[in-house]
């Protein structure tokens, strides 16, 4: 037997992925992790310090527990990476808590790829270099529905460091700052960290955090490294050298 809150977070998880809810099921399998971790951590009696510490997994069977932790785990780091491979873990976590059903992928028809592709084609990237906005393009298309749709619409990009030292934003280019999250990125940012820095920019914006604001919420940093590992990216923390800011 599993702990029926594992069981009950799993069914639920398995419900937000099949929805195409990408976010809340990567929400969700963060909560299981706690949860599995919790089991498998020795706890020792107080007063019985010289006898072996107690390992609550051991109630339900340790092996099938730490197996069931790997599941999530995997399924949490593939879902947006290699998203075939996350649902055969997330197949394996279900077996493994009893559930039995198999959970049966969403199917992405040819007008919906189309429209995600073109979608990524509207984003607003102001600057020179190529890479970058194919970063930005190959971020996005990593990122939840909703949270990729929120990009095109209320998002603008603007990089500096490498094809220019500055740039400046003319007082009527409404189409870049009116009613805009400006994203600011340094082309000189780490190549294997690119789509990470990208992700934790865009996680701020989504939140709402203002870090230009000396009222910005100090956990918002802890907030938008939370939100970028969700959506299966590293999570780096926030540098000085890279920065977001926000039109309200």
């Amino acid at each position: 037997m599993i702990p029926e809150r594992i069981t009950a977070l799993l069914k639920r998880t398995s419900e937000y992925w099949q929805g195409g809810n990408a976010e809340q099921a990567a929400m969700h399998l963060r909560i299981l992790l706690g949860d599995l971790d919790r089991l498998l951590t020795p706890i020792r009696r107080r007063g019985h310090e010289d006898r072996p510490p107690i390992v609550p997994a051991d109630a339900f069977g340790r092996e099938k527990i730490r197996l069931l932790r790997s599941s999530c785990a995997e399924a949490l780091a593939l879902l947006h990476r290699e998203p075939a491979r996350a649902w055969s873990m997330l197949d394996r976590a279900l077996q493994l808590s009893g559930l039995g059903a198999k959970a049966a992928p969403p199917v992405a028809d040819e007008a919906g790829a189309t429209k995600a592709e073109q979608t990524c084609d509207d984003i607003r990237y102001f600057g020179f270099d190529q890479s970058i906005r194919a970063t930005i393009v190959e971020t996005v298309r990593r990122l939840p529905a909703g949270v990729a749709k929120f990009v095109v619409e209320q998002c603008s990009f603007v990089s500096v460091g490498r094809t220019c030292w500055g740039m400046v934003i003319p007082r009527d280019a409404h189409e870049i700052t009116a009613n805009k999250w400006l994203v600011v990125l340094d082309e000189g940012m780490p190549r294997r960290s690119r789509h990470s820095i990208v992700a934790r920019e865009i996680a701020y914006a989504w939140l709402g955090h203002d870090r230009l604001s000396p009222s910005c919420d100090p956990a918002s940093e802890v907030q938008a490294h939370g939100l970028t590992v969700a959506w299966g990216f590293k999570g780096l923390r926030a540098t000085t050298a890279s920065t977001a800011s926000s039109a309200p």
